[in-house]
């Protein structure tokens, strides 16, 4: 069930993306002069808005919520999640490994990386991909679009044809949003993009910063094989260029070394663990 900020926001990514694409499109960039180098930049420009809107739909469809599953389906998948001890009262189920209940959609997600609004549901293990293809076309799309107008912009004043009014302000405020907003999609997406090269959702790496401040000695990330098969099972095959991966379960995942969870849930004598932050329910 969406919370009323998970609506407001959610609607404001489309709003945001139909003005900055559609709108402002048609009023500054399809008037102005057409040569060979405009057709060839409204085509990537397009393209980009294009995945933008099919990567944000199948980041806010893909939800990544844990099923009940029968002893015979677990055995087909080849494993037991009733072994890591783990069971979510609220949603009356045992969580795989890597799963946390979501306060915000009532349910345990898949693989929890974090719950964003923005797109109106968790970022998990089956949108993961979408939503880093998501965040890299939306960087992209508004790089482009803040130089466009910012030709459009330079090339008026020096031409003395800039004036106060509707049209102009429109302008100079599409050049601040699509500034602001090109600063951080990138810094999202880079922070995003390094942590799937290494396997690590950003609840884990807040679990293991706070076990390791506390003085814990803990074992590095089993999940991580390695930078490109990081990727490649999120983003999928380079032949692919990364448009579209293979589907995976999300319940078992290939490990470096055996273990039920990571980071611990059980913490020696030595911690009181009353000081960790759960990050359980995020």
């Amino acid at each position: 069930m969406k919370t009323l900020e998970d609506r407001i926001k959610s609607t404001s990514t489309f709003i945001l993306c139909f003005y900055l694409h559609i709108l402002t499109q048609a009023i500054y960039l399809l008037p102005d002069n057409w040569n060979k180098a405009k057709i060839t930049y409204i085509t990537i420009f397009n393209v980009s808005c294009t995945m933008i809107y099919i990567y944000l739909c199948l980041a806010h469809i893909n939800k990544g919520f844990v099923m009940k599953m029968s002893e015979s389906e677990l055995y087909l998948l080849g494993g037991d999640i009733t072994r890591n001890g783990k069971f979510c009262r609220r949603c009356d189920l045992f969580k795989p490994e890597r799963a946390h209940h979501c306060s915000r959609c009532q349910k345990c997600i898949k693989k929890m990386d974090h719950h964003c609004p923005w797109i109106g549901a968790c970022v998990n293990h089956d949108n993961l991909g979408y939503f880093i293809r998501f965040l890299f076309f939306g960087a992209s799309s508004n790089i482009l679009l803040f130089g466009y107008l910012m030709c459009i912009f330079v090339r008026k004043i020096n031409e003395k044809k800039f004036q106060f009014g509707i049209f102009y302000t429109g302008m100079v405020f599409s050049l601040l949003l699509s500034f602001s907003l090109s600063f951080l999609l990138t810094f999202f997406f880079i922070f995003t993009f390094r942590n799937a090269t290494k396997n690590i959702t950003y609840i884990e790496k807040l679990r293991y910063s706070d076990l390791k401040k506390y003085g814990m000695d803990i074992n590095d990330n089993p999940y991580d094989r390695g930078a490109y098969k990081n990727i490649k099972d999120v983003l999928g095959k380079p032949k692919f260029l990364f448009l579209c991966g293979e589907k995976q379960n999300g319940i078992f995942y290939e490990k470096t070394y055996p273990c039920s969870e990571w980071p611990p849930y059980k913490f020696g004598r030595s911690v009181d663990e009353n000081q960790i932050k759960d990050s359980d329910s995020y």
